[in-house]
């Protein structure tokens, strides 16, 4: 059963003028108490209540400084200090590290509550809170308070995420990005957050030590009521955005995107446009927008004029000459670098008047800032890095959609491959990102009635739970026929197949049954995933020989946990 949060957000609407659900918002309320002066807490930055035992230090710390509780040294009394805070509606997300250093008396009992933190809706109402007692760390719900760490190593920071959803009244928690409680009854019902509050009870009878910390305290909403439109455009991408690949920069601390985009509509396989990759960036990984110049493309395949006259050999000797798209990217010391797929133009005749598109090829690019690239004249054919498999293999007529890991000096490559008629996927490995090695199918179609029986494509693979993810497309006999699947593996070389789909939110205006392809997926710190990926909406008109369909695609976000 795949338990989900869903945050379907439509990014880009290049087509329609139709809104978006809202991102996870900025912080409503964010504190790592870097900025504040040592000694008490009180009457610092608008936190109010007892000023012994409550202070900023910065001898024991995730960075800079922390709160820390510490009645044995500043005074044989309890305390609590309170923030107002003003949250969202909905779902919230609330992040903190913790820590603790307590030494039991001789008469001291098991289970004693000492440090805490309260989530309320006001000072009389709490929702939830955190106890940090003895070598326990407890939590607080309707009728019970559950242990979700035991034993707690003395001064040693661990992460702690709370997921309440405030309509329903019920929460998740997570330690360590391990869930420990799973849609518990808060203590009591609230509509929004109103009030923070950091404390400690005086045990001195029981306790000869007692030292509490909290560091890095950030609350989010996940489930905004606002709606935002992004589009239509007019450029290049006015009628296409597929392919999102997602990576963070700790340089810039934002999100970028590369995403590809076409101004043509998709008929068929028998027609083709031009589609060039683009650039937007995001600071929460949720709210895109474009940042390139002018909104030009920043990877481009060929910029054709009207008029052109196109000779086909032309355009086959640049394996990148149509599309330009289907990227990787990752940031290797000072350099980015982008492995993409590269099409020609080139086709083969099925019969029915149908042509399959063939030779895709892996291209390589780098680049100083992550915007301006540079492409690299490769020698696998047709200028590309990474060309087409021997004759007769089961990656002869195309490779693509490359998906790249640098793991110590080796660079890992997943990618899908055809042989004219059906996709599998493939991995390869390098010592400097250029010249490659195949070792072999990765993962194959599945037998009759699977659902990727008729192909396996768009690799992505993340590290999750211990263990290697591999997200990719299936295609099946029966409708709809896209599907988002997974698989497992401990080395990423031996996969195994997890029977359930990943199943997304419908859209009402996208047709469920369309091709659908996660490119991205990003692990959150409470290990839930969040996938970009992109799917289609078709409409269709009677001509006189046929009718058409016209195929538009839209980059959609949402938060999974499979």
């Amino acid at each position: 059963m795949i338990v989900k949060r869903t945050l379907a957000i439509i990014l880009f609407l290049l087509a329609l003028a139709v809104p978006c659900s809202a991102s996870m918002s900025a912080p409503w309320f964010s504190e790592n108490f870097d900025s504040y002066n040592l000694g008490y807490l009180n009457g610092q930055g608008g936190w109010f209540g007892n000023n012994d035992p409550l202070k900023i230090e910065q001898t024991f710390v995730v960075s800079g400084k922390a709160f820390e509780a510490n009645y044995q040294i500043w005074g044989d009394t309890g305390g609590s200090v309170s923030h107002n805070v003003t949250s969202g509606t909905g779902y919230q997300y609330i992040d903190m590290d913790v820590a603790m250093d307590i030494t039991r008396g001789s008469t001291g009992s098991e289970g004693m509550n000492l440090g805490y933190i309260y989530i309320q809706q006001s000072s009389s109402v709490e929702i939830t809170r955190l106890y940090m007692s003895d070598n326990q760390f407890k939590i607080r719900t309707y009728d019970s308070q559950p242990v979700i760490k035991t034993p707690v190593p003395n001064r040693t920071w661990i992460h702690v995420t709370f997921m309440i959803d405030l309509a329903s009244s019920k929460m998740d928690v997570w330690v360590d990005g391990v869930q420990v409680l799973e849609q518990q009854q808060t203590v009591a019902a609230a509509t929004t957050i109103g009030q923070i509050t950091l404390g400690q009870w005086n045990r001195v009878n029981d306790f000869t030590k007692s030292e509490t910390y909290i560091d890095n305290l950030v609350c989010k909403t996940y489930l905004a009521t606002g709606w935002t439109a992004i589009g239509p455009y007019t450029g290049w991408e006015r009628s296409n955005v597929a392919y999102p690949a997602v990576m963070y920069d700790s340089s810039t601390n934002k999100y970028n995107m590369y995403y590809a985009g076409s101004a043509g509509p998709w008929v068929n396989d028998s027609a083709w446009g031009i589609w060039h990759t683009g650039l937007a960036q995001s600071t929460d990984a949720y709210g895109f927008s474009r940042v390139t110049e002018r909104s030009d493309p920043v990877l481009m395949s060929t910029k054709f004029y009207e008029g052109d006259l196109l000779n086909p050999q032309d355009i086959a000797n640049r394996f990148d000459s149509v599309w330009a798209i289907g990227p990787s990217v990752i940031k290797d010391g000072s350099t980015y670098k982008m492995w993409y797929t590269g099409w020609s133009g080139e086709t083969e005749h099925i019969g029915g008047g149908v042509d399959n598109k063939i030779n895709y090829r892996i291209g390589y690019a780098t680049s100083t800032d992550g915007k301006v690239w540079t492409k690299y004249t490769g020698s696998a054919g047709a200028n590309s890095i990474f060309g087409l498999g021997a004759a007769g293999s089961q990656d002869a007529k195309g490779v693509g959609q490359p998906f790249v890991l640098k793991e110590g000096s080796t660079y890992r490559m997943w990618y899908e491959g055809f042989d004219g008629s059906l996709w599998r996927i493939f991995y390869a490995t390098s010592s400097n990102g250029i010249t490659w090695t195949r070792q072999g199918v990765a993962l194959s179609p599945g037998g009759s009635g699977a659902l990727d029986q008729y192909g396996a494509r768009n690799p992505v693979v993340i590290f999750r739970n211990s263990q290697y993810e591999l997200w990719y497309q299936g295609k099946s006999v029966s409708y709809p026929c896209y599907h988002v699947l997974r698989a497992t593996s401990p080395n990423g070389i031996t996969w195994t197949k997890v029977p359930a789909e990943v199943v997304f939110s419908p859209a009402d205006m996208l047709d469920s049954d369309e091709d659908i392809y996660v490119d991205s997926v990003v692990v959150r710190p409470d290990n839930y995933c969040i996938a970009y990926f992109a799917k289609q909406n078709t409409s269709s008109w009677v001509a006189a020989y046929e009718t058409i369909k016209d195929r538009k695609s839209y980059i959609m976000i949402e938060v999974v946990n499979p």
